[in-house]
């Protein structure tokens, strides 16, 4: 086992590569051919901006994240509905975030660089942002602000790359939002390697970080995501793919007419924003090196901490406590740091539609890899080769088994409906993919089992996708009964 770790630590560069390319494709074979799923609906095959007229122009004046809106349209006007394509790109655009990860590994001296460029290239959380056609804007995301740490580090010795640094950042942040954190890591790295004046040539990605920050917050998007608003997002509805549909408009919420019911004491803003974060947290950092299943869409946060969040908790102030000061303290803050978004701290987007979505830990991955390569480093204990391998082995299997998922739509809904079984836009696109391949007795067992859910559950009979799904399960019934 030593032996042939040392050949993978040995092995050329460009072999290994070559190799690993060729791995990873036939990993993310089975999705390569997958149709739209959710929001490639709303998003991409159905948004008017992007299959109709709409101006570029228009789009880089009244979008957050101009770039990557305008990379799908620009696409869909080469590709149009030929799937295999955007599969393609989003494959093609992981394997060079995985080769400019192991560039700045190299650059940095990190530990094993060559098995953080293969852990991350394979790694199962990974497979939503590839094989999720829509999640291009992540990968345009981490592409561009791994592009503008290396530029940073040719800055320091030649002050020229700076501004291609900036110009990176720039591209990252309006491509998505997930790289805001990145600004004050940058600033500390330069400030702890050159000094204080050299870090003021960080300013501009920290004025780029802080304004773009301020937008976001800001943003009708994130008060929509925030006030779970009407939607269409989430409902991907039964239409051919030919046929293009207008987002829904925005519907002003009703007063409710019947009589008021006393609610239940709910839990102070406080308390729901610890436990989100005691949740998520916990998730996210052992999903690193545990991913033991990677279904492609999640269920909500429990609302009350377990013994298992308090474990974590201490095990954290314990390895940070221990390891402050050197790479593995630096990596843990910094993988934290990136993740600061996605821990319901401060609002987001649709953060509160469901908990947790691995494409969030897309950015962070890396300085969580280094946390635990470093580790592996300084133990130096007598079976750290085999851990490396069994890790290989392990992400494989479950990047294969998770890139599945992906291949059929009623695959994707069946799982995801697994993981959050009260979830009505999720049944209610499972029971609509049954009606398209002919299937409507198993869409009328999906749609039953829902109402029949729905019956006991409060939250799930007040949703406003349950009047959709109703309608759709009578039209089952009459067709099924005739």
């Amino acid at each position: 086992m030593n032996a042939v770790i040392e050949k993978i630590k040995n092995l050329p560069k460009s072999l290994l590569i070559l190799l690993s390319f060729v791995f990873a494709t036939i990993l993310y074979w089975q999705s390569l051919n997958g149709p739209p799923i959710y929001d490639d609906h709303h998003f991409i095959f159905r948004d008017q901006v992007i299959v109709g007229d709409y101006l570029y122009s228009t789009i880089w004046s009244n979008f957050a994240w101009p770039l990557s809106v305008s990379v799908h349209k620009f696409l869909f006007g080469i590709w149009h509905y030929e799937f295999l394509y955007y599969h393609l790109l989003n494959l093609g655009l992981h394997f060079l975030n995985s080769y400019l990860l192991l560039k700045l590994a190299e650059k940095l001296k990190l530990p094993f660089p060559k098995f953080i460029f293969l852990l991350f290239l394979i790694h199962p959380s990974n497979v939503i942002s590839v094989s999720w056609m829509v999640q291009l804007k992540t990968l345009l995301c981490f592409t561009f602000a791994i592009l503008s740490f290396l530029a940073l580090l040719k800055a320091l010795e030649n002050k020229k790359w700076y501004v291609l640094s900036w110009i990176s950042f720039a591209l990252s942040i309006i491509s998505k939002s997930a790289s805001l954190p990145l600004a004050p890591l940058l600033g500390l790295y330069v400030f702890k390697k050159a000094g204080p004046k050299a870090s003021l040539w960080v300013l501009p990605i920290i004025l780029m970080s802080g304004y773009s920050t301020y937008k976001v917050l800001k943003s009708p998007v994130t008060a929509v995501g925030v006030t779970q608003l009407e939607s269409k997002s989430f409902v991907a509805g039964i239409s051919e793919k030919s046929e293009a549909v207008p987002p829904a408009p925005r519907i002003r919420r009703e007063k409710h007419r019947e009589q008021p019911q006393p609610k239940p004491e709910e839990p102070s803003k406080f308390k729901e924003s610890l436990v989100t974060f005691l949740k998520t947290s916990h998730y996210y950092f052992w999903q690193v090196v545990l991913p033991m299943e990677s279904y492609p869409v999640k269920g909500q946060a429990p609302k009350e901490i377990g013994l298992t969040d308090g474990i974590h908790l201490l095990f954290l102030i314990v390895m940070l406590l221990s390891n402050w000061g050197n790479l593995v303290g630096l990596c843990l803050l910094s993988g934290y740091l990136m993740m600061t978004p996605f821990f319901g701290i401060v609002p987001a987007p649709y953060m509160n539609m469901t908990w947790v979505s691995e494409q969030h830990l897309y950015i962070s991955l890396p300085f969580f890899l280094c946390l635990w390569l470093s580790l592996l480093s300084k133990w130096k204990f007598k079976y750290a080769p085999y851990a490396l391998a069994i890790f290989v082995a392990f992400f494989s299997i479950q990047t294969y088994k998770a890139s599945s998922y992906y291949k059929d739509e009623i695959i994707f809904y069946t799982k995801s409906l697994q993981a959050s079984p009260s979830n009505i836009p999720i049944a209610y696109n499972l029971a609509s993919a049954y009606v398209r391949s002919n299937e409507p007795e198993k869409a009328l067992v999906v749609t039953g089992t829902i109402i029949e859910m729905s019956q006991t559950n409060s939250k799930m009979k007040e949703s406003k996708y349950l009047p959709k799904l109703l309608e759709l399960h009578g039209k089952l019934v009459k067709f099924v009964l005739q």
